[in-house]
């Protein structure tokens, strides 16, 4: 069976041609002096004039190319060029951290609109302000990337041929969709004090999503989830293949049989749904939000046993799609250790975190206010135990619930496609006495949020999956959110409940 999320490294990655010397001489001529441009106009504006504060500007420039396919056809293609300027300013509260759009090509010379805005913001101010405060210079970036071979513009003809053959191998299904992105550019940070940072835009997210009834009226939905570089060149060949297995077990799983009543007991959790499982139950709760609520997982809560670790390392495989070395607030990314020994010793931060949190650099977000967010995590248990020792564990618990056979899921339905049945598997199968496994559908998590994590029977072999995350709030949607990749262990729990859905 395949997954639903494919990671950046299942494409062929070939060498990416690079664009007429011209063209990327010319960028690279007018992208220096729109930035040596920019820092003049920051630096005319006075560090020290009182409340508001301009913390810094921000400058994003990309090409975004986007191709959607329904029902074996393109409708729609589109390119465009995006070029944003923010100015990010501070209003003396302890999150009063603020973006306001400014317009680059606007009439009045930018020095000057900064000091307009700043007045416009005053009346805002607290009335005893408090001005911002980071503790020390901030650490220096690693290597910065060399950007000067990298492409101006995505390859065009990419993202069309990946959404014709993809919705060419799903145009016998009733509902069925691709949807391609591909966003190449790049974001600069041109701080008050300090130097500017700059950080590439470059990736390509593909969404294939199919939809089946099932008789009785049951739906079904299932999906790939790819997640590479605009930059490079993708084998077409096997997004191809995978839309077509995707079809043909989509079709299968319509006529699965149906338990005749719910189930509570070990449930082993294999593949991306083990990854799924810890996105939403463990990732969230670790993210500083906005504002003055706290984490929903506490300082020193123990969350796993003894000898469980949790990592978030934005430098970490630095090619992959969700690394980065410079955050959406120009801080550097820093490694954190979220869970030491199983319990909490930290948070994923940004400036926009509650009142006295320090930035880790890990302010994420694509538009609106950036926020803490995880970009490469991993679980690492304390023992991984091999498969077979895994199951015999989970025939033990089985047979202490007087059950001859227990559940394995290895996939779970994405709620950016059927909210409503976000705890429904679309991959599950019975292990009867004998190891055989048969599979079925017609079951639901009773409480997905709630499940016994901190107390796992067993846990498995680490796999890597990558996924696309929003905050809480923020819209779902196909090619919503940003690129997280979570290597996770596969876990066994017990008591896990679910419940008949025919």
């Amino acid at each position: 069976m395949i997954s639903p999320l494919i990671c950046w490294s299942l494409g062929l990655v070939l060498a990416s041609e690079p664009p007429p010397e011209s063209q990327e001489s010319q960028e690279s001529q007018e992208s220096q002096e729109s930035l040596e441009s920019l820092e003049r106009a920051v630096q005319g504006v006075p560090p020290g004039g009182g409340c508001p504060w301009l913390q810094g500007v921000i400058l994003d420039e990309r090409r975004v190319i986007t191709v959607r396919a329904e029902d074996g056809a393109i409708i729609e293609e589109s390119s465009r060029q995006q070029r944003a300027l923010t100015a990010e300013i501070h209003l003396g509260w302890p999150t009063g951290r603020i973006r306001v759009a400014l317009d680059p090509s606007g009439p009045a010379p930018l020095d000057e609109a900064l000091r307009l805005e700043l007045q416009r913001q005053r009346a805002r101010c607290d009335p005893d302000p408090i001005p911002p405060k980071r503790p020390g210079p901030a650490p220096e970036v690693g290597p910065q990337r060399d950007l000067s071979g990298a492409p101006a513009l995505p390859d065009p003809s990419l993202p069309r041929a990946i959404a014709a053959a993809t919705a060419a191998a799903l145009a016998q299904r009733r509902a069925s969709g691709v949807w391609v992105t591909a966003e190449l550019g790049r974001w600069r940070w041109i701080p008050i004090e300090g130097p500017a940072r700059i950080e590439p835009i470059d990736q390509l997210i593909v969404r294939i999503w199919a939809r089946e009834q099932a008789e009785g009226g049951r739906i079904g939905t299932d999906q790939i989830l790819f997640l590479g570089r605009a930059s490079h060149r993708i084998a077409v060949e096997p997004l191809e293949a995978a839309a077509r297995l995707l079809s043909g077990q989509l079709q299968a799983w319509s006529a699965l049989p149906i338990p005749g009543e719910g189930y509570v007991g070990p449930v082993l959790f294999e593949a991306a749904a083990s990854a799924d499982l810890f996105q939403r139950q463990l990732a969230r709760g670790l993210m500083d939000p906005p504002g003055e609520a706290p984490p929903s997982l506490a300082l020193q809560q123990r969350v796993f046993p003894r000898g469980w670790s949790v990592i978030d390392d934005p430098d970490r495989l630095i090619d992959a799609p969700a690394a980065f070395r410079v955050d959406r607030e120009g801080e550097p990314g820093a490694r954190v250790e979220l869970v030491v020994d199983g319990v909490v010793t930290d948070h994923l931060t940004s400036w926009a975190s509650g009142p006295g949190i320090r930035s880790n650099g890990h302010a994420r977000g694509e538009g609106g206010a950036p926020a803490a967010m995880p970009s490469n995590l991993l679980i690492q248990p304390h023992r991984v135990s091999s498969e077979a020792r895994i199951h015999r564990r989970a025939r033990r618990a089985a047979r202490r619930r007087g059950l001859d056979r227990y559940l394995v899921i290895r996939r779970l339905q994405d709620p950016s496609l059927r909210p409503e049945g976000a705890s429904e598997p679309i991959e599950m199968s019975w292990v009867l006495r004998d190891g055989s496994r048969q599979p079925i559908r017609g079951l639901a998590l009773a409480s997905l949020g709630r499940l016994p994590l901190g107390d796992p029977l067993a846990a498995g072999r680490i796999e890597r999956y990558a996924v696309l995350m929003t905050l809480p709030g923020q819209p779902v949607g196909p090619v919503e959110g940003v690129p997280v990749l979570l290597s996770a262990p596969s876990v066994l729990l017990d008591g896990v409940s679910l419940v008949r859905v025919p």
